[in-house]
């Protein structure tokens, strides 16, 4: 698969008026990395627990000495790519 770049904006649901931001992000960008993307953009200090939800699976870093990591229906993404979630033109991720 060639590498592209893609152009995400992230929004925050139910702010009026309209918080955003537009990136240019390569395909092969790990979502760890892109978690640390959004957290500089938006101004935030990476100082609460945040997973990608698409097609109601829950993409999220494992923790160590998580017990309830089993019990819930995560999945690590540490290997993971954006392009793994992000396919087609126009789809979404929350």
């Amino acid at each position: 698969m060639t590498k592209k770049t893609y152009q995400i904006q992230i929004a925050l649901k139910e702010f009026k008026p309209k918080i955003w931001r537009r990136l240019l992000i390569q395909s092969d960008l790990l979502l760890a990395d892109f978690h640390k993307i959004i957290q500089t953009s938006m101004g935030w200090k990476n100082s609460h627990l945040h997973q990608f939800i698409k097609n109601q699976t829950f993409y999220t870093e494992r923790m160590p000495g998580d017990d309830t990591w089993d019990e819930m229906d995560n999945v690590d993404y540490k290997k993971m790519k954006i392009s793994d979630l992000l396919k087609k033109e126009k789809e979404q991720i929350v």
